[in-house]
Protein backbone atom coordinates (compact mmCIF):
# COMPACT_ATOMS: atom_id res chain seq x y z
CA UNK A 1 0.00 0.00 0.00
CA UNK A 2 1.49 3.31 -1.09
CA UNK A 3 1.44 6.52 0.88
CA UNK A 4 0.24 9.87 -0.45
CA UNK A 5 3.09 11.91 -1.85
CA UNK A 6 5.45 8.94 -1.78
CA UNK A 7 7.02 9.40 -5.20
CA UNK A 8 7.28 13.19 -4.80
CA UNK A 9 8.94 12.72 -1.42
CA UNK A 10 11.31 10.12 -2.88
CA UNK A 11 12.31 12.59 -5.59
CA UNK A 12 12.83 15.29 -2.99
CA UNK A 13 15.03 13.00 -0.90
CA UNK A 14 17.00 11.94 -3.99
CA UNK A 15 17.75 15.54 -4.90
CA UNK A 16 18.63 16.37 -1.30
CA UNK A 17 21.03 13.43 -1.04
CA UNK A 18 22.62 14.34 -4.36
CA UNK A 19 23.14 17.91 -3.16
CA UNK A 20 24.70 16.75 0.08
CA UNK A 21 27.04 14.35 -1.72
CA UNK A 22 28.09 17.13 -4.07
CA UNK A 23 28.78 19.42 -1.12
CA UNK A 24 30.87 16.77 0.60
CA UNK A 25 32.99 16.39 -2.52
CA UNK A 26 33.29 20.11 -3.15
CA UNK A 27 33.55 21.51 0.36
CA UNK A 28 36.89 23.24 -0.44
CA UNK A 29 35.13 25.19 -3.21
CA UNK A 30 32.37 26.16 -0.81
CA UNK A 31 34.91 27.22 1.81
CA UNK A 32 36.86 29.32 -0.68
CA UNK A 33 33.63 30.93 -1.86
CA UNK A 34 32.59 31.86 1.68
CA UNK A 35 36.05 33.20 2.56
CA UNK A 36 36.21 35.12 -0.71
CA UNK A 37 32.86 36.73 0.05
CA UNK A 38 34.08 37.71 3.52
CA UNK A 39 37.26 39.28 2.15
CA UNK A 40 35.31 41.16 -0.50
CA UNK A 41 32.82 42.47 2.05
CA UNK A 42 35.60 43.35 4.51
CA UNK A 43 37.55 45.48 2.02
CA UNK A 44 34.51 46.92 0.21
CA UNK A 45 34.12 49.97 2.53
CA UNK A 46 37.82 50.75 2.13
CA UNK A 47 37.58 50.47 -1.65
CA UNK A 48 34.56 52.78 -1.68
CA UNK A 49 36.34 55.30 0.56
CA UNK A 50 39.43 55.16 -1.66
CA UNK A 51 37.33 55.67 -4.80
CA UNK A 52 35.57 58.68 -3.29
CA UNK A 53 38.89 60.17 -2.20
CA UNK A 54 40.35 59.73 -5.70
CA UNK A 55 37.26 61.32 -7.26
CA UNK A 56 37.47 64.34 -4.97
CA UNK A 57 41.18 64.67 -5.62
CA UNK A 58 40.51 64.68 -9.35
CA UNK A 59 37.92 67.42 -8.91
CA UNK A 60 40.10 69.50 -6.59
CA UNK A 61 43.78 68.53 -6.81
CA UNK A 62 45.69 69.05 -3.60
CA UNK A 63 42.62 68.94 -1.37
CA UNK A 64 43.03 67.13 1.97
CA UNK A 65 42.44 63.40 1.81
CA UNK A 66 39.34 61.97 3.46
CA UNK A 67 39.94 60.73 6.94
CA UNK A 68 38.98 57.15 7.72
CA UNK A 69 36.01 57.09 10.09
CA UNK A 70 36.48 55.44 13.47
CA UNK A 71 33.82 52.85 12.74
CA UNK A 72 35.42 51.69 9.47
CA UNK A 73 36.88 48.51 11.00
CA UNK A 74 33.60 47.56 12.61
CA UNK A 75 31.72 48.27 9.37
CA UNK A 76 34.18 46.14 7.42
CA UNK A 77 33.79 43.25 9.84
CA UNK A 78 30.00 43.40 9.79
CA UNK A 79 29.79 43.71 6.01
CA UNK A 80 32.29 40.88 5.52
CA UNK A 81 30.30 38.63 7.84
CA UNK A 82 27.04 39.44 6.03
CA UNK A 83 28.60 38.73 2.65
CA UNK A 84 29.99 35.42 3.92
CA UNK A 85 26.61 34.40 5.29
CA UNK A 86 24.92 35.31 2.01
CA UNK A 87 27.45 33.25 0.08
CA UNK A 88 26.98 30.28 2.41
CA UNK A 89 23.21 30.41 2.00
CA UNK A 90 23.53 30.65 -1.77
CA UNK A 91 25.94 27.72 -1.98
CA UNK A 92 24.18 25.45 0.52
CA UNK A 93 20.49 26.10 -0.08
CA UNK A 94 18.33 23.50 -1.89
CA UNK A 95 17.63 23.93 -5.58
CA UNK A 96 14.19 25.21 -6.69
CA UNK A 97 13.43 21.71 -7.98
CA UNK A 98 14.18 20.11 -4.61
CA UNK A 99 11.99 22.66 -2.83
CA UNK A 100 9.17 22.16 -5.35
CA UNK A 101 9.17 18.37 -4.92
CA UNK A 102 9.11 18.78 -1.14
CA UNK A 103 6.17 21.18 -1.28
CA UNK A 104 4.37 18.89 -3.71
CA UNK A 105 4.78 15.91 -1.39
CA UNK A 106 3.46 17.95 1.52
CA UNK A 107 0.41 18.99 -0.47
CA UNK A 108 -0.31 15.40 -1.51
CA UNK A 109 -0.10 14.25 2.10
CA UNK A 110 -2.56 16.93 3.14
CA UNK A 111 -5.07 15.88 0.50
CA UNK A 112 -4.38 12.23 1.31
CA UNK A 113 -5.38 12.77 4.95
CA UNK A 114 -8.66 14.32 3.82
CA UNK A 115 -9.41 11.41 1.50
CA UNK A 116 -8.44 8.75 4.03
CA UNK A 117 -10.94 10.30 6.43
CA UNK A 118 -13.72 9.48 3.96
CA UNK A 119 -13.24 5.72 4.07
CA UNK A 120 -15.99 5.47 6.68
CA UNK A 121 -18.34 6.89 4.05
CA UNK A 122 -17.71 3.99 1.71
CA UNK A 123 -14.92 5.70 -0.23
CA UNK A 124 -11.86 3.72 -1.37
CA UNK A 125 -8.62 5.56 -2.03
CA UNK A 126 -5.49 4.55 -3.95
CA UNK A 127 -2.57 6.89 -3.38
CA UNK A 128 0.38 7.64 -5.66
CA UNK A 129 -0.20 5.18 -8.51
CA UNK A 130 1.80 4.77 -11.71
CA UNK A 131 0.17 4.89 -15.12
CA UNK A 132 1.09 1.68 -17.01
CA UNK A 133 3.57 2.29 -19.80
CA UNK A 134 4.38 5.77 -18.54
CA UNK A 135 6.64 7.51 -16.05
CA UNK A 136 3.71 9.62 -14.92
CA UNK A 137 1.70 8.94 -11.80
CA UNK A 138 -1.74 9.73 -10.40
CA UNK A 139 -1.66 11.35 -6.97
CA UNK A 140 -4.95 9.80 -5.82
CA UNK A 141 -7.54 7.52 -7.39
CA UNK A 142 -10.80 7.76 -5.48
CA UNK A 143 -13.61 5.22 -5.86
CA UNK A 144 -16.74 6.69 -4.31
CA UNK A 145 -20.40 5.69 -4.55
CA UNK A 146 -20.85 8.57 -7.03
CA UNK A 147 -18.07 7.32 -9.32
CA UNK A 148 -14.33 7.35 -9.81
CA UNK A 149 -12.19 10.47 -9.41
CA UNK A 150 -8.57 11.00 -10.46
CA UNK A 151 -7.17 13.66 -8.15
CA UNK A 152 -4.11 15.65 -9.11
CA UNK A 153 -2.80 17.81 -6.26
CA UNK A 154 -1.18 21.16 -6.97
CA UNK A 155 0.34 23.39 -4.33
CA UNK A 156 0.48 26.92 -5.70
CA UNK A 157 0.28 30.10 -3.68
CA UNK A 158 -1.87 32.87 -5.03
CA UNK A 159 -5.27 33.60 -6.49
CA UNK A 160 -6.79 31.40 -9.17
CA UNK A 161 -8.30 33.02 -12.25
CA UNK A 162 -10.25 31.49 -15.12
CA UNK A 163 -9.61 33.02 -18.53
CA UNK A 164 -10.28 32.52 -22.25
CA UNK A 165 -13.90 31.48 -21.90
CA UNK A 166 -13.27 28.96 -19.15
CA UNK A 167 -10.46 27.16 -20.96
CA UNK A 168 -7.42 28.46 -19.06
CA UNK A 169 -6.32 28.50 -15.44
CA UNK A 170 -4.03 31.26 -14.19
CA UNK A 171 -2.54 31.54 -10.71
CA UNK A 172 -0.69 34.63 -9.52
CA UNK A 173 -0.48 35.86 -13.09
CA UNK A 174 1.03 32.63 -14.46
CA UNK A 175 -0.66 30.39 -16.99
CA UNK A 176 -1.09 26.97 -15.36
CA UNK A 177 -3.42 25.53 -18.00
CA UNK A 178 -1.14 22.55 -18.68
CA UNK A 179 -2.43 20.97 -15.49
CA UNK A 180 -5.85 20.64 -17.16
CA UNK A 181 -4.34 18.40 -19.84
CA UNK A 182 -2.52 16.43 -17.16
CA UNK A 183 -5.75 15.78 -15.27
CA UNK A 184 -7.58 14.67 -18.41
CA UNK A 185 -4.78 12.26 -19.38
CA UNK A 186 -5.05 10.60 -15.98
CA UNK A 187 -8.79 10.18 -16.39
CA UNK A 188 -8.33 8.70 -19.87
CA UNK A 189 -5.95 6.07 -18.46
CA UNK A 190 -8.44 5.08 -15.76
CA UNK A 191 -11.32 4.96 -18.23
CA UNK A 192 -9.30 2.68 -20.46
CA UNK A 193 -8.53 0.35 -17.55
CA UNK A 194 -12.20 0.15 -16.59
CA UNK A 195 -13.24 -0.57 -20.19
CA UNK A 196 -10.72 -3.39 -20.49
CA UNK A 197 -12.04 -4.87 -17.24
CA UNK A 198 -15.60 -4.75 -18.56
CA UNK A 199 -16.63 -2.18 -15.95
CA UNK A 200 -18.71 0.06 -18.17
CA UNK A 201 -20.94 2.98 -17.36
CA UNK A 202 -18.84 4.23 -14.45
CA UNK A 203 -18.26 7.98 -14.46
CA UNK A 204 -14.62 9.03 -14.13
CA UNK A 205 -14.05 12.66 -13.16
CA UNK A 206 -10.71 14.49 -13.47
CA UNK A 207 -10.00 16.64 -10.42
CA UNK A 208 -7.46 19.35 -9.74
CA UNK A 209 -7.20 19.87 -5.99
CA UNK A 210 -5.35 23.08 -5.13
CA UNK A 211 -3.56 23.49 -1.80
CA UNK A 212 -2.65 27.00 -0.56
CA UNK A 213 -4.47 28.50 -3.55
CA UNK A 214 -7.25 31.04 -3.21
CA UNK A 215 -10.25 30.03 -5.32
CA UNK A 216 -12.79 32.89 -5.55
CA UNK A 217 -16.34 32.07 -4.59
CA UNK A 218 -17.74 32.59 -8.10
CA UNK A 219 -15.13 30.41 -9.82
CA UNK A 220 -16.76 27.71 -12.00
CA UNK A 221 -16.65 24.28 -10.38
CA UNK A 222 -15.63 22.72 -13.68
CA UNK A 223 -13.16 24.12 -16.18
CA UNK A 224 -12.59 22.36 -19.51
CA UNK A 225 -14.19 19.19 -18.11
CA UNK A 226 -11.93 19.24 -15.03
CA UNK A 227 -13.27 19.70 -11.51
CA UNK A 228 -11.51 22.54 -9.67
CA UNK A 229 -11.50 22.45 -5.87
CA UNK A 230 -9.70 22.74 -2.56
CA UNK A 231 -9.39 19.78 -0.14
CA UNK A 232 -12.49 20.88 1.78
CA UNK A 233 -14.50 21.33 -1.40
CA UNK A 234 -13.44 17.86 -2.54
CA UNK A 235 -14.57 16.35 0.77
CA UNK A 236 -18.01 17.87 0.41
CA UNK A 237 -18.29 16.67 -3.18
CA UNK A 238 -17.43 13.08 -2.31
CA UNK A 239 -19.80 12.75 0.64
CA UNK A 240 -22.80 14.31 -1.06
CA UNK A 241 -26.22 12.72 -0.67
CA UNK A 242 -26.38 9.45 -2.55
CA UNK A 243 -28.47 8.95 -5.67
CA UNK A 244 -30.20 5.94 -7.17
CA UNK A 245 -27.40 5.37 -9.70
CA UNK A 246 -24.58 5.32 -7.14
CA UNK A 247 -22.30 2.34 -6.76
CA UNK A 248 -23.03 -0.05 -3.94
CA UNK A 249 -20.40 -1.21 -1.45
CA UNK A 250 -19.68 -4.41 -3.42
CA UNK A 251 -19.28 -2.48 -6.68
CA UNK A 252 -17.06 0.11 -5.06
CA UNK A 253 -14.80 -2.59 -3.65
CA UNK A 254 -14.63 -4.41 -7.00
CA UNK A 255 -13.72 -1.26 -8.92
CA UNK A 256 -11.07 -0.28 -6.36
CA UNK A 257 -9.57 -3.78 -6.45
CA UNK A 258 -9.36 -3.76 -10.24
CA UNK A 259 -7.81 -0.31 -10.41
CA UNK A 260 -5.38 -1.21 -7.65
CA UNK A 261 -4.17 -4.16 -9.73
CA UNK A 262 -3.70 -2.05 -12.88
CA UNK A 263 -2.20 1.07 -11.29
CA UNK A 264 0.67 -0.08 -9.11
CA UNK A 265 2.18 1.98 -6.27
CA UNK A 266 4.64 4.53 -7.58
CA UNK A 267 6.88 4.50 -4.52
CA UNK A 268 7.47 2.27 -1.52
CA UNK A 269 6.23 3.61 1.82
Amino acid sequence: MSKPGGSAQARNVSLRDRRRQLLRRRWPVVLVGVLGAFVFGYFLPRLILSAISSFLDALAPGSPALEKPDFLSDLSLVLGTLMACAAAVGLLRPSPSEVAWGKGASGERRVGRVLDGLRRHGVSVLHDRTIPGSRANIDHIVVAPSGVFTVETKRYRGRLEVRSRRTQVWISGRNRSKVLDQARRQTAAVEQALTRAGLLGIAVTPVLCFVDTTIPLLTPKTIAEVMICTPNMLRRRLVRQRGPDDLGPAQTAAVAERLGAVFQPAASP
